[in-house]
């Protein structure tokens, strides 16, 4: 345990970490919120929760969580919220962006009975303080998403990924690497519950945009190769599904080795596809 001492609420809310000046704190934070797009009127609120907390932030305790440590970063998160909370009732930025990150956790912990209602309460504030198609909205849908994915209902998992995947062809109507992103999340649905006549032209306009706009080694697009190849395979197409296939291999090969298990999952696409083929 660490008493945080004269911190920002969001570095208590959101890293747990501490020993800064408070206004190069605040300073670092706002700039951050700018570069988000964060609407002035919002800017000045989430100034005003941060001066509402410095009080509570001085005598607070944390703990502070290593790195892939769920169970030490829930117990931040959970403490965060309740500052959050005592804070215009958490109804602002700081307040669901906390929320998301404790439901993140819940949901690593395999704890979505406790993290889906988090996420539906923090999608709730953005939507009323943010823009419509602001980037953290699609970041909470897509977390709904997941956890909805996971739990077996397809139905609404499939309208929440589209709703994210058209937000951001909005945000981003030259193309960008996270529309690629949300293509392969949607596809990846589909593929997994054997839709893969619906799966194929999401990967492939995934590819497009990621053999643009990404570098040649970049594993991710190793990895739309690789789900494409076993998506065309599953249709049969095992010509183009093995050129696509053995790209991936290599492409995995040289990023992460022979004996990672990306490369050895693509090899073991490959070879079904090659025994398919006779």
């Amino acid at each position: 345990k660490h008493t945080i001492g004269n911190v920002s609420a969001y570095v208590a809310m959101a890293t747990a970490i501490g020993g800064f000046p408070f206004e190069q704190v605040v300073t670092s934070f706002v700039k951050t919120l700018e570069k988000r797009r964060i609407p002035e009127t919002l800017l000045a609120r989430n100034r005003e929760a941060l001066e509402a907390t410095r009080a509570e932030i001085r005598t607070g305790v944390f703990d502070f969580a290593e790195k892939g440590d769920h169970v030490a970063a829930i117990g931040t998160y959970r403490q965060a919220l309740e500052i959050a909370q005592r804070v215009g009732n958490g109804e602002h930025h700081l307040g669901a962006d906390v929320l998301l990150n404790l439901a993140k956790e819940l949901h690593n912990s395999e704890n979505d009975a406790e993290a889906e209602p988090l996420l539906r309460e923090a999608l709730r504030i953005q939507r009323q303080v943010l823009s419509p198609e602001h980037p953290d909205v699609v970041a909470c849908l897509k977390s709904l998403a997941e956890i909805r994915k996971d739990n077996g209902d397809y139905v609404e998992a499939d309208s929440l990924y589209r709703e994210a995947l058209a937000m951001q062809r909005n945000l981003h109507p030259e193309g960008h690497v996270e529309i690629a992103g949300g293509l392969n999340e949607l596809a990846t649905m589909l593929h997994d519950r054997g839709d893969f006549a619906y799966a194929e032209p999401l990967y492939r306009e995934a590819l497009t945009l990621q053999r643009k706009l990404l570098r040649t080694e970049d594993p991710e697009l190793a990895n739309t190769l690789a789900n494409l190849g076993a998506t065309l395979n599953g249709l049969g197409k095992t010509a183009e599904a093995e050129t696509l296939l053995r790209e991936a291999v290599e492409r995995f090969r040289a990023t992460h080795g022979e004996n990672h298990w990306h490369t050895g999952v693509a090899q073991s696409h490959l070879g079904d596809c090659l025994r398919r083929q006779g």
